[in-house]
């Protein structure tokens, strides 16, 4: 019966390796050239996200010359002169006028020139950065573009024009003002040149291509078996840029490898025939044996299990390190999950203390009031200060240093400055080797925020400072927050020093308080602690002590 047993277990495993092996081989072909297309969708994709930054600087770059130009007055004077039948007049006045434009160039280095047309006269104030010849020949098509423009006809109106000069494509921009048509052309060859000194595998070429067909290229004509185009078009779809990847060049590497795995294969399934009977003998009933033990463990016997005979040195360690496992699991389960627990309710304490949707709302009414004010600066400064406050507090890490604390804490108070347009004063006198220490995250700012919600006084005055000090042999951190407010009312003092929840709504920052306090005692456990006090002089005083050491 065993050796029946034995020869049954040998056929299936056979069975199974070749039901195993004969699929792959099959579709192995097929598979190839699966991967092959989607490593070609996923390389088009890969580059488009290349192509896309320079797409959108392309788009940035042209609105911002759309609005030089739309805000840039005419110099109709400087153009009268110059037909002025004095010579020197006429000289002087072009030298002015290329001067007037040459800064404009400057500050806009993609536009190529800069072209005037009054009556039948044009002229242009080229880029000396370019090629003179090209110039010459865009500056042909712009002034008979110019010249057909009817006298009424404001060209600006229908945005960028492009057209094509030579072998060049460009962007032409023209305005009317009175009667005078002037304007810019840039050549949009120029936006591809940081896109050619990338490092992209196989690329053959890079160039534009428009929605009107007015742009030739002459890569268009490729045979497409031999290349292949990858597009990213602009916001609007007037065009786009195309990058041409040579099929040979990319997929190089990976028909190399393709041929290397079907010699692993192959040489797989003869290593797999000589160990189909070792398998069999020496592993494949130790580990059926192993399996059906792991799944008394699974159902909760966690009792020793004795080690069969004549196993390999590899599975005589395993059987041991499962009875090493087992008489440890009982122990630690309980405390794990009791662990978790406590690691949850500090996760869930922190989010909460996190999450507070009217600071974000009232922020954002503060943003929309200088908006309508047309207080740009303002909007921008709060912007940026809110947007630091939020990536802060949704860092995702329960300790952080005194000092990433410290400059939280500071753009908080300028967030408070611009949204209640009142004068704070605060200071902050922590000695500097401490500010490599770390602690719990957003812990000192809650107990700032508590004090700054509580303030009555018009100016707020607020004092952080630190010390470090030695009790029982322990370092500890000591910071203390102050403030010039009305301080704590009695009975909401001993309910603090008692770590109660103060939930009142005239207390509502109690809620942060506790939540801190309970953080603190679950990541040092019971060794850290806030102390909460009123000053002599007026204003509440907050002291917390942490230990120097990290908690869990």
């Amino acid at each position: 019966m065993k050796k029946q047993m034995v020869h049954s277990l040998n056929v299936k495993l056979l069975v199974w390796a070749l039901a195993f092996i004969v699929p792959i081989i099959g579709l192995f072909a097929g598979s190839v050239s699966m991967a092959m297309n989607l490593f070609e969708q996923q390389l088009i994709l890969t580059n488009r996200q290349i192509l896309k930054p320079y797409i959108s600087e392309m788009e940035v770059t042209l609105e911002t010359i759309r609005k030089y130009v739309a805000t840039t007055d005419v110099p109709g004077e400087l153009l009268e002169q110059l037909e002025s039948e004095s010579e020197y007049v006429r000289l002087n006045a072009l030298s002015e006028l290329n001067y007037y434009y040459a800064k404009d160039i400057f500050t806009h280095p993609m536009i190529d020139a800069v072209f005037l047309q009054k009556e039948e006269t044009f002229r242009f104030i080229r880029n000396v950065n370019s090629d003179y010849c090209q110039q010459c020949q865009a500056a042909q098509y712009v002034e008979k573009f110019a010249a057909q423009i009817e006298k009424e006809e404001n060209p600006f109106e229908k945005g960028y024009q492009k057209f094509q000069a030579g072998e060049n494509h460009y962007f032409l921009l023209a305005i009317r003002n009175g009667g005078i048509v002037w304007g810019c052309w840039i050549k949009a060859d120029n936006f591809l040149k940081e896109i050619e000194k990338q490092e992209i595998d196989g690329l053959e070429a890079v160039f534009l291509e428009d929605k009107e067909g007015i742009w030739q290229n002459s890569f268009k004509e490729q045979d497409q078996k031999k290349f292949f185009p990858v597009e990213q078009a602009s916001s609007d779809g007037s065009f786009e840029i195309t990058a041409l990847l040579n099929r040979e060049e990319v997929f190089r590497s990976f028909k190399e490898l393709n041929r290397v795995l079907i010699v692993l294969v192959c040489f797989s399934v003869l290593i797999l025939a000589a160990y189909l009977v070792y398998l069999s003998v020496r592993l494949i009933k130790p580990v059926k044996n192993l399996t059906l033990q792991m799944n008394r463990i699974k159902n909760g016997d966690f009792s020793s299990h004795q080690i069969p005979e004549g196993l390999d040195r590899e599975l005589s360690e395993v059987y041991e390190a499962m009875n090493s496992m087992t008489a440890e699991i009982e122990h630690l389960k309980i405390d794990i999950y009791e662990e978790k627990l406590r690691k949850q309710e500090a996760n869930m304490q922190l989010l909460q203390m996190q999450i507070k949707p009217h600071f974000f709302l009232n922020a954002l009414t503060t943003i929309m009031g200088f908006a309508q004010a047309k207080d740009y600066e303002m909007v921008q400064k709060m912007t940026l200060c809110l947007s630091k406050h939020f990536r802060y507090i949704l860092y995702r890490g329960s300790f952080i240093s005194l000092e990433e604390e410290l400059e939280h804490i500071q753009n908080y108070f300028e967030i408070q400055k611009i949204k209640k347009q009142t004068e704070f004063q605060y200071e902050i006198q922590v000695e500097e080797e401490m500010y490599e220490e770390e602690i719990p995250i957003l812990s000192l700012q809650t107990l700032v925020e508590n004090a700054i919600k509580h303030s009555l006084n018009e100016k707020v005055k607020i004092r952080i400072w630190g010390i470090q000090k030695e009790e029982n042999g322990e370092a500890y951190l000591i910071l203390c927050v102050d403030d010039n407010g009305n301080g704590f009312p009695e009975n909401i003092l001993q309910e603090l020093n008692q770590g109660k929840k103060i939930t009142t709504s005239k207390q509502d920052g109690g809620i942060g308080l506790y939540n801190v306090t309970q953080r603190l005692a679950i990541l040092y456990h019971g060794k850290a602690g806030i102390i909460f006090s009123n000053r002599k002089e007026g204003g509440a005083h907050i002291e917390m002590k942490i230990p120097k050491v990290k908690g869990w």
